[in-house]
């Protein structure tokens, strides 16, 4: 294109003229056409005194761009009564791209390739490869890792691998678990610009499809409920939910050690000192609380006040000394006539939510493990006491919490007194636990009730209970810090919760389908890390969506923070699917609705899917970058 002037009788006239070949009478000549006319350029003079020369190139270069774009064009015809070819896939999933470029940006692939010399082993094919392949099969379309395998050609991923190769290479992943899973923590807390001190810690089980137990795989209760061989895995988060670290070991061992087994390994890696580890009662014990004293360290856990000495239960129960949050003296008595004589139920309802504390130090002897080598080289345990552990014991009410519990044993109750009334209904109750509130219960071989038992209700067990209605007591030998802070800390344990969710109803992640020891401690990194990468995206979304406030959103549906959840960006990147097209060239379309969430994943990474075609060497690029 280029500018050309044309003089007519009195003036002189400015165009943007293209040149093009075109073919007359069978013969190729060249020609042109104006594609932007300027004017009269004696107005133009006028108008643009100083800089006409600067907006003529200006409009050239915008007649440049316009005509580029009109060539990229796609112009192709479908032939209605063509069949496509036979075993070709047409169908692929483009969510694994932004995965992909996650596990690119953390080095991940650079990591895991690097065990193959580390190892001085013959692997013949790409650890990265095949960790990134399941770690989007997980997320993209869960299942088996046979399943994974036969599903590989619809992600838009390298796959030069074979079946046999995913199980060798769960075997290296496993060796490496520790440096795998604090390589990742290190590089994402620089990509996401994070620094945690505080760490939350907690198990779970996974159960499997095969009833045959083994040393590693041990029958027990799951938490679902089902009794069948389990493993169970422990995981450490920091306060985001990033995962730090984990462990797996026999389902039927007792999970406490495991915390103080997953510190010692990880210490190896990467600094623990200055951390505040948090946990449940369960992980509570005497000697996770001593242990995670040293080394600068400190804790948070939950108490149980019904198993604490007398003169703490004497003190938690006398209804003196507590506060509000906000430092006001109130008592549970006055909190809950409140409650009941309030008429308006906004006022109802914050009263509901009003939670009191009061705390006390305790210097109580305690009765640790504590190891030792003796003659012959054998670590053993003994016990010793350790004088005057100080703790502080921070104790709450909450009428929410109270209400919840009631409700809950009018429940039983009722199921008690029904069982009690008409014996045959005891069968109809999947869960006894109401069970506790009969005397004199006895089961016969076929489960049950013994016809000669004369059943009564315990109501002395039912006041012993609804006693502690309400009450929540947390330990920590973080003294000196402010309360409130504290209990929002021990409030965070949620997050490992939702993290245990996420992997075992959004990954599928139980029943396990593998057997061996290392395929099954290969198959939970990947897990892990596959939930590290979606709460990276989820972090990244969020951070840009705060800073920018959603400006650069332009859409009729409404959106807010509340909708950016794991589950929503797993549902996304599920349904970001392409169609391959059978024309002249290689070219597909998107097959997904359209959404602010895939703008927000595509402007995060410059990377959208989301034009009316997509060529083919684009997605070639990306799929060898």
């Amino acid at each position: 294109m280029r500018i050309v002037y044309k003089k007519s009788t009195n003036y002189t006239f400015a165009y943007v003229q293209e040149s093009f070949r075109k073919y007359v009478n069978g013969k190729s000549v060249n020609t042109s056409h104006n594609v932007y006319k300027f004017g009269r350029l004696d107005l133009l003079k006028e108008a643009h005194p100083n800089d006409l020369d600067e907006y003529m190139n200006g409009i050239l270069k915008e007649c440049e761009e316009k005509a580029k774009l009109e060539k990229e064009k796609v112009k192709f015809e479908l032939d209605p009564n063509k069949d496509i070819p036979l075993d070709d896939e047409a169908a692929f999933n483009v969510g694994c791209i932004y995965i992909k470029e996650l596990f690119t940006k953390l080095k991940l692939d650079e990591h895991l390739d690097s065990y193959k010399e580390n190892d001085k082993a013959k692997y013949h094919y790409s650890v990265s490869e095949i960790a990134l392949h399941l770690i989007c099969a997980s997320i993209i379309c869960p299942g088996s890792k046979i399943h994974s395998y036969r599903i590989k050609e619809n992600l838009l991923l390298p796959h030069s691998f074979k079946k046999d190769d995913i199980y060798r290479c769960l075997d290296v992943l496993a060796k490496h678990c520790d440096e795998i899973n604090s390589y990742t923590y290190k590089k994402l807390k620089k990509y996401v610009n994070i620094d945690s001190h505080i760490y939350y810690y907690d198990c779970t089980n996974f159960y499997f499809t095969s009833e045959v137990d083994d040393d590693f795989r041990r029958s027990k209760k799951s938490k679902e409920g089902i009794y069948a061989p389990l493993v169970q895995m422990g995981i450490l988060i920091d306060e985001y939910g990033f995962i730090i670290g984990m462990i797996a070991f026999p389902g039927n061992k007792n999970e406490q050690p495991s915390l103080k087994q997953i510190e010692e390994k990880l210490v190896k890696h990467i600094d623990l000192k200055k951390v505040v580890i948090c946990t449940d009662a369960g992980l509570g014990s005497n000697d996770n609380r001593y242990f995670n004293t040293l080394e600068e360290r400190s804790f948070i856990c939950t108490h149980s006040l019904k198993g604490s000495k007398d003169y703490i239960k004497e003190f938690a129960l006398k209804d003196e000394n507590w506060k509000t949050i906000d430092d006001k003296d109130m008592k549970i008595a006055d909190l809950i006539a409140s409650y009941y004589s309030e008429k308006d139920e906004k006022k109802k309802e914050t009263i509901c939510n009003t939670v009191l504390y009061k705390s006390r130090l305790i210097n109580d002897d305690i009765s640790i493990n504590k190891e030792y080598e003796d003659e012959n080289g054998e670590i053993i345990a003994k016990k010793e006491t350790i004088k005057e552990f100080e703790q502080k014991l921070i104790m709450t009410f909450s009428l929410k919490y109270y209400f919840y519990q009631l409700k809950k044993l009018e429940k039983e109750i009722a199921k008690a007194k029904a069982v009690i009334d008409n014996r045959k209904e005891y069968k109809d109750y999947p869960d006894k636990s109401f069970k506790r509130f009969i005397n004199n219960i006895k089961l016969t071989k076929n489960g049950e009730i013994a016809e000669e038992c004369k059943l009564e209700l315990d109501t002395a067990l039912i006041d012993e209970e609804k006693k502690w209605f309400g009450y929540y007591c947390i330990a920590t030998n973080l003294l000196e810090d402010n309360i409130h802070e504290l209990i929002e800390t021990n409030h965070d344990r949620w997050q490992i919760e939702y993290a245990f969710r996420t992997m075992k109803t959004c990954f599928d992640c139980r029943p396990i389908y593998l057997w061996t020891k290392d395929h099954i401690i290969g198959h939970l990194i990947l897990v892990c890390l596959a939930l590290n990468l979606l709460k990276i995206l989820k972090y990244k979304l969020t951070k840009s969506y705060e800073k920018h406030n959603a400006s650069c959103l332009k859409d009729e549906d409404k959106y807010s923070l509340d909708d950016l959840t794991l589950e929503n960006i797993i549902i996304t990147l599920r349904r970001l699917n392409v169609t391959k097209l059978y024309i002249n060239q290689d070219a597909y379309v998107p097959s997904f609705k359209r959404t602010i969430l895939t703008d927000m994943i595509a402007k995060e990474y410059e990377i959208s899917f989301s034009k009316q075609i997509i060529k083919g060497d684009r997605i070639k690029k990306l799929i060898s970058m």
